[in-house]
């Protein structure tokens, strides 16, 4: 599994968001060095819980500030209904499935999540804001 590294380039501009996307990142991290390490069936229940909660409180800020500004679309709606959904469904499977074989469908997921959500959608999305943010004369 590849390396996921948290970078300046990654930053929003809203503190808040920027702190969350960042926990994200390190369990990520969490969780592949325990792939790496054989450990995965020590973290995966931890892992779960925790990116359940992610999904939770996250995802309502994200839409709260990006809402504010007209930014929030349905389409990005969706998408955190489906992120939302897809850990839940983890969760499920953590009852009946080998803890290694989830914790790596875990790691791709979040790894895809990322690239695909973080990295692009939301950062074009908060570049949005922060040109209106420019635009209305405020600072974050």
């Amino acid at each position: 599994m590849q390396k996921l590294e948290w970078n300046e380039s990654l930053e929003t501009g809203i503190v808040e968001i920027d702190i969350q996307h960042q926990t994200l990142f390190n369990i990520f991290r969490v969780l592949n060095d325990a792939i790496e390490n054989g450990k995965s069936s020590m973290v995966i229940k931890y892992i779960i819980d925790e990116i359940v909660r992610y999904g939770q409180y996250h995802m309502a800020e994200e839409q709260r500030i990006l809402s504010k500004y007209d930014l929030f679309s349905e389409e990005h709606n969706e998408k955190h209904d489906n992120f939302k959904m897809t850990v839940w469904k983890f969760k499920e499977k953590y009852a009946s499935t080998k803890d290694k074989v989830l914790a790596k469908e875990i790691c791709e997921y979040l790894y895809t999540w990322v690239t695909d959500h973080i990295m692009k959608i939301d950062m074009e999305q908060f570049n949005l804001l922060k040109s209106e943010f420019k635009r209305l004369g405020k600072v974050e």
